[in-house]
């Protein structure tokens, strides 16, 4: 910028060029354009105007748009070269906004059009109706909870009856009652004692929510058009944020924080700038609807920054204030990276540094239908299941266990990014920009439960993962402390399931070890292992550790004896008890290498001087093998599919596989995502350009310890390429007036698409033939007044169908007596006649005549309210 400046810098000169005032009269609800004009420009220290090219351009522009008015009126006097540049950075300098009630009457399309066509635009675009994410999604009833009342639900607790119903969305990561876990906020919350004190979190929506509701705090900020009415919408993302730590209800994420609320605009999110701060965090629950936003007849909801305004306007939040922005990525269920964007999606090319949150379905454990997917998508959370407050008119303690939508996870996202700043704060890290807070929350993420490689949607953030790489000076707290609890003593063979539980400390990882060496099945807050055989008594000794987020360690021991196998105990039968009452007919045990079989009840009888054929306590002894018989080895086996399609899902099964209390573990070679669930794996297809082996491995581990592997490929069959089919575009052409008696030819020839069919529907009167062809005709009906006829061809084909229509007007045949037709709008004279209701009527004469060209409804011959003053019948 050492030369030049933006083109933006033109309003400093040209800000009263778009001032001309103007409407006219429409049915439909107008929308305003916003619009961007080009940098380039002439230093303004080398000229006092603009070049004669670039003030042609602009008086064109001028005249197109006579309301155009700059979106940031720049002034000398208002701004610092520092504050230009930075809004110069984000494009914001330069645009310009067409007022709803300036496109009043006009045609808003064509309008869009004429603006891209001059050299000076860069942008232009039909702002659509915000709409809050949650329209076009059905949620169950709000369920009416009083605080008063005894009873009152506490819905951060999720066990029991209340595990279907409870803020599932809170807790781990791991599978609940659902199949999807959550981002680990109660944990998050209960090893730091931090609950969001230290954070501004704004709620940006159409509808602020409930601010009398009886779990929610009052706004410290309200910013934008005032609105004097709450919604149920943002009254359900209000209790997820910052519901209150009271005891009953529901708390939310942060419930300490500040929480503001500003009403969803392009231009609030412009202003804005004006009111946050670095560190604040702003959620966005809005959505727009494009006609065209999925493809050129396809209509789809696309999130905000799809107006460049709004992309702008985040792009300045998130890069020069430091304020964290986190936005739904919509509910239109569209692929964020589909060409039909040209790389609007590609974070690559246009990252605003705003957070884009998908919703997955907490029921099927997978992405939900609705969700936005795609590489932009940085993260998910629950988009249905969701506890949350609610509203009612003049109601103040409602709840519902049915938020659902991105509108649910959008707001899970946004107090977790609120509770890991204001974490940062408290631990001395200041405020966390906002691509390093995206990038934090990502990689503490897990996908998913079933991948679909197709739809992709990042991954859903673990708050306590999110706290380790945070870093900074932690709460410090008690050390950890570490606790076994189990079995001291264990036969050859037995399963020792030792405890952990009773440790204590924030954040623990287990290590268990022993001497002599065991193997041990489970490592975590559970040990486990099969005890071994001996020839002798063994003592081990169990060392358990434990480590706390912060990295302290503690260790304890535990001892276990496991008793060498006792000699003539034999293999099918267990060793005497002299303590043990037998009164089991036929009961077997073991007595000095021989088994006896119990005859009649009997406790200290033993079997070698208690036993006969009849009339003892034990029957006659019989030998016995004193080996056991020995455990067979695990075997793996795989079964599945030979061969899978692109993007379809594929399952192999280890049900095959043999062993005593097998464990499995899935690996594919190819580093294809796997959803494994036990004995069977369930995999999709990647879209390859020819055929590929894919190799999967299966390892089988038995309760021993004892591990087998096998292998499976699958051939992955190439992508099928479809030969595209062009959507249908409906042309119609033809004259738009005619006269009564002409032949009249209608054609759709122009319409393109792949496979066209046709389908035409006339007005009645008009007799047409072949209505299946691109071409139509018909002979005009005569009539004694000018009469519209309008005409509709459907054109249609796989991909759809569309319509266009036209209007032919057949013009008033002359009335008898050669005068013509009376029409309003037409300029009379003294003396003129004409024909009206069937009769003949003569302008009079001045200064009466100048009445017979005003207001139809007063001056229609014949039929205005006084049409005396200016008509004379004859």
């Amino acid at each position: 910028m050492k030369n030049k400046i933006p083109f933006s810098m033109l309003v400093l000169a040209l800000g009263t060029a778009f001032s001309a005032p103007g409407h006219a009269a429409s049915a439909d609800e107008p929308r305003p354009i916003y619009v961007r004009l080009k940098a380039e420009a002439p230093n303004p220290a080398q000229r006092t105007a603009p070049t004669p090219e670039v003030a042609g351009a602009m008086d064109a522009l001028t005249r197109l748009t006579p309301g155009m008015e700059p979106l940031i009126p720049m002034s000398p006097m208002m701004r610092n070269y520092e504050d230009i540049a930075a809004l110069e950075r984000h494009n914001l300098t330069r645009y310009y906004k067409i007022s709803a009630e300036m496109m009043r009457g006009r045609d808003a399309e064509l309008l869009v059009k004429q603006l891209l066509e001059n050299p000076l635009v860069e942008s232009a675009q039909i702002e659509p109706v915000p709409m809050s994410i949650g329209d076009g999604l059905q949620a169950d009833p709000a369920m009416a909870i009083t605080r008063a009342a005894p009873g009152t639900p506490d819905y951060t607790k999720c066990d029991g009856a209340m595990a279907p119903t409870c803020q599932n969305y809170m807790q781990s990561p791991k599978p609940g009652y659902w199949p999807l876990g959550g981002v680990n906020a109660f944990e998050a919350q209960r090893l730091t004692g931090h609950y969001g004190a230290n954070v501004r979190l704004i709620s940006n929506e159409i509808n602020h929510w409930d601010f009398d509701h009886v779990d929610l705090p009052k706004p410290f900020l309200h910013h934008g058009q005032y609105v004097e009415k709450p919604d149920s919408h943002d009254t359900m993302s209000a209790g997820i944020m910052f519901g209150q730590d009271n005891g009953y209800g529901v708390t939310g994420i942060v419930p300490q924080a500040q929480a503001g609320y500003t009403k969803y605009s392009p231009s609030g999110m412009v202003d804005l700038r004006n009111v946050l701060q670095a560190g604040d965090v702003v959620q966005i629950g809005v959505h727009y609807k494009f006609s065209n936003g999925c493809g050129p007849t396809t209509a789809c909801w696309l999130p905000v920054e799809h107006v460049d305004v709004v992309y702008d306007a985040i792009s300045y939040l998130t890069k020069e204030k430091g304020v964290h922005v986190v936005l739904a990525a919509a509910n239109g269920a569209a692929n964020l990276d589909d060409p039909w964007f040209r790389g609007r999606y590609d974070r690559t090319k246009r990252d605003s540094g705003a957070i884009y949150v998908g919703a997955a379905d907490p029921v099927q454990g997978q992405v939900a239908w609705f969700s936005e997917t795609g590489s932009r998508v940085d993260m998910f959370s629950w988009g249905g299941r969701v506890t949350t407050t609610d509203w009612k008119e003049g109601q103040h303690n409602l709840y519902t266990t049915a938020y659902s939508g991105t509108s649910s996870a959008n707001p899970i996202i946004a107090g977790s990014v609120a509770w890991l700043q204001s974490l940062a704060r408290e631990r001395g890290l200041g405020n966390i920009p906002p691509k390093v807070m995206r990038q934090i929350l990502v990689d503490s993420g897990n996908p998913v439960p079933i991948v679909n490689p197709a739809r992709p949607i990042g991954v859903q953030p673990d708050l306590v993962r999110a706290a380790e790489l945070l870093g900074g000076d932690s709460v410090g707290g008690q050390a950890p402390q570490a606790h076994v609890v189990g079995s001291a003593q264990a036969n050859a063979g037995d399963k020792v399931v030792l405890s952990a539980a009773d440790s204590t400390g924030k954040g623990l990882n287990y290590a268990w070890s022993s001497q002599p060496t065991l193997t041990f099945v489970e490592q975590g807050v559970k040990g486990s292992f099969v005890a071994p055989e001996n020839a002798k008594d063994v003592a081990y000794r169990i060392t358990l550790k434990v480590t706390d987020s912060q990295g302290r360690s503690a260790s304890t021991h535990h001892g276990v004896l496991v008793k060498a196998k006792a000699a003539g105990v034999c293999a099918n039968a267990p060793a005497w008890d002299a303590r043990k009452v037998y009164n089991v007919p036929n009961e077997a045990v073991s007595y000095n290498g021989k088994v006896y079989h119990q005859n009649y009840w009997n406790v200290d009888a033993a079997p070698d001087k208690n036993s006969a054929q009849y009339g003892k306590p034990w029957k006659m002894p019989e030998s016995c093998d004193l080996e056991p018989t020995p455990i067979p080895l695990p075997v793996a086996r795989i079964s599945g599919p030979a061969e899978v399609a692109a993007l379809q899902p594929a399952t192999l099964s280890a049900s095959g596989s043999t062993g005593q209390g097998l464990k499995y573990v899935w690996t594919s070679l190819d580093e294809i995502g796997l959803q494994a669930n036990g004995a069977t794996v369930t995999f999709y297809g990647p879209p390859l350009a020819q055929d590929r082996n894919l190799t999967f491995k299966l390892a089988v581990t038995d309760e021993r310890g004892r591990t087998a592997t096998a292998t499976h490929v699958v051939k992955a069959k190439a992508k099928v390429v479809v030969p595209e089919v062009i959507a249908p575009q409906a042309k119609l052409s033809g004259p738009a007036t005619v006269k009564g008696g002409e032949r009249v030819v209608l054609s759709g020839k122009a319409s393109t698409g792949t496979d066209l069919r046709y389908r035409w529907t006339v007005p009645a009167g008009i007799s047409a033939g072949a209505l299946d062809q691109a071409d139509i005709s018909f002979v005009a009906p005569t009539s004694t007044k000018d009469t519209p006829y309008r005409f509709t061809l459907t054109v249609s084909n796989s991909r759809g169908e569309v319509q266009a229509s036209h209007t032919v007007t057949v013009q008033a045949q002359a009335a008898v007596g050669g005068h013509p037709q009376y029409k309003a709008g037409t300029i009379y004279k003294a003396g003129d006649k004409v024909v009206n209701v069937g009769k003949t009527f003569e302008c009079k004469i001045f200064p009466y005549s100048g009445w017979c060209s005003q207001s139809p409804s007063h001056y229609a011959p014949g039929t205005g309210s006084h049409w005396r003053d200016a008509w004379m019948q004859r």
